[in-house]
């Protein structure tokens, strides 16, 4: 069997990491597999980028060359980022124009060359989050007509005019429009939520798709979405973890090495940005607020890891950031070096944060949403609260902040249940009874529905 992975980045972020673990666990087995992304990352031999420009014309490839001039100022001059994308538009006149009028950034070239960049045909191609801008949309009936097409959800994007988080609107199941929040990423400049999503439909209802969710919850929102128009078979299959890496330790000896205060209740919070919504780091502080009124016997720290910060203190509590670690064994020793971990979020499908912090025995204080209840055990393995309630978490880190024995029950309770549910072997090996699955269930239909119009490379546009 030969598997090709499509996702942003072969080393990134939660859904960077999921395709990252598959994709290694695979190959362990000796499955051979590929990865196209957008930017690489790593040194692998077999990681393709799947390039785009190239298939553009002429005055457009002078453009986005020019564009790239500004590229090494990215992350080091403010509005660097903005400069280099709007001058790429300067020779995508079209493409510019679409953008401006709120549509969804299809323009993705290179994905109908997708073979080209690979070495072999595969037997599959296993799509991670594309929304990254650097996959068409459009391609999907014409690819999963050549190849049999996995997709696995990391969020709701594939099912909204836009978003990739909806909260508590529902307008993704009757067709968006009016939508409350444009800016929400990915961000849109004109609301033609409307139109995206009776784009997205039709594709979905041309393609042979099938379709994996992490977690019971978002397979059930998959059911009631335009996605299911195009789903062939699905299946849930949750995220595994390296136990390996993520994994018990000595506190004193992770404290000591990271230089963190060995006598202090470290409290850890993960993200790439305190500004996402969905992550609840606002309702984090309001709850820090609250604990502040109190005496401990302990001094109280925050490490808010993943993303850069100016160290602060509500009242006696310090917050310290801690910029994004590349090397996972470093993440770990974070995970280790904590008292508790909290994920307090207002929307999440399966993070792969909370199973990172169970397997390396450190309880879990997070929100009862999403696919979140489906990975802790509630008062075993960790705490859940109601979303958006401030003075129930700051109540629950209460507790468990003068019950260290409980503390103590919960981190082992954690290890255990990781070990016996979600390790990278049980993921891969459920991918590997799909994927053959998926390949019986492909041919029979392509033998039975293959269209030569839906087969000739325009995808749709």
């Amino acid at each position: 069997m030969k598997v090709a992975f499509v996702s942003p980045f072969d080393i990134g972020g939660g859904a960077e990491n999921v395709a990252w673990n598959i994709f290694s666990g695979l190959k362990k087995k000796g499955v051979t597999t590929w990865m196209l992304v957008r930017e690489k990352r790593s040194k692998s031999p077999d990681i393709f980028l799947l390039e785009n420009d190239r298939y553009r014309n002429r005055w457009a490839r002078i453009w986005v060359r020019i564009g790239d001039v500004f590229k090494p100022l990215e992350g080091k001059v403010r509005g660097a980022i903005r400069l280099r994308k709007a001058i790429h538009l300067i020779g995508q006149p079209e493409r510019r124009s679409a953008i401006n009028r709120g549509f969804e950034d299809f323009d993705f070239p290179g994905t109908y060359h997708i073979f080209d960049f690979l070495p072999d045909k595969p037997d599959i191609i296993h799509c991670h989050n594309l929304h990254g801008y650097y996959f068409d949309l459009r391609a999907l009936p014409w690819l999963s007509k050549k190849v049999p097409v996995v997709l696995t959800l990391h969020d709701v994007w594939l099912m909204t005019g836009h978003c990739s988080c909806f909260f508590s609107c529902e307008k993704w199941k009757t067709g968006c429009g009016e939508c409350p929040d444009l800016n929400f990423p990915p961000a849109i400049k004109k609301d033609a939520t409307d139109k995206n999503w009776l784009r997205k439909k039709e594709i979905y209802k041309r393609s042979i798709l099938y379709v994996v969710t992490p977690s019971k919850w978002l397979m059930n929102i998959v059911h009631q979405s335009i996605l299911a128009k195009g789903i062939a078979l699905n299946r849930t299959i949750p995220n595994g973890i390296d136990t390996d890496i993520f994994s018990p330790g000595d506190r004193v000896e992770a404290r000591t090495h990271l230089g963190l205060p060995l006598q202090a209740f470290i409290i850890l919070f993960v993200t790439t940005t305190t500004n996402r919504i969905e992550k609840g780091f606002a309702i984090l502080e309001k709850a820090l607020h609250i604990l502040s009124q109190h005496h401990f016997p302990r001094e109280l720290s925050v490490l808010v890891l993943g993303t850069k910060g100016k160290n602060k203190k509500i009242g006696s509590i310090s917050i310290t950031y801690v910029p994004f670690q590349k090397e996972k064994e470093k993440v770990a020793e974070y995970y280790r070096a904590s008292d508790l971990f909290v994920h307090p979020a207002l929307q999440d499908n399966f993070p792969n944060t909370v199973l990172e912090a169970l397997s390396c025995g450190t309880p879990v204080v997070a929100s009862r949403v999403g696919g979140i209840p489906e990975q802790i055990i509630h008062e075993k393995t960790g705490m859940l609260v109601p979303p958006g309630d401030a003075e129930s978490l700051a109540q629950t880190l209460s507790t468990l902040i003068t019950h260290h024995h409980q503390l103590k029950t919960m981190g082992e309770e954690a290890r255990k249940y990781i070990l016996d549910h979600y390790t990278v072997e049980h993921q891969v090996e459920s991918y590997l009874t799909f994927y053959e699955e998926v390949i019986k269930d492909w041919k029979q239909r392509i033998l039975t529905t293959h269209s030569p119009a839906d087969t000739d490379g325009n995808g749709g546009k």
